[in-house]
């Protein structure tokens, strides 16, 4: 109803949101099958690693645009 009326949501923001639940449960499987195969320490340096990845390209997009 009304969400749609103020023009919050559109259908392009329907399909992404439900792209990024789809996105999200494959990561939870992913993520669930990763942690049976290997030991629970190397999991989260692997979890952490690719955090910090994250963090690292973030930082670097952000000083990027204030140049």
């Amino acid at each position: 109803g009304t969400f749609f009326l103020a023009g919050l949501i559109d259908l392009s923001r329907i399909g992404l949101g439900g792209f990024a639940v789809l996105a999200s449960f494959a990561g939870m499987v992913i993520g669930n099958g990763l942690a049976k195969r290997i030991s629970a320490e190397r999991f989260r340096l692997v979890v952490l690693s690719f955090l910090a990845i994250l963090a690292v390209n973030l930082v670097l997009t952000g000083a990027a645009d204030l140049l």
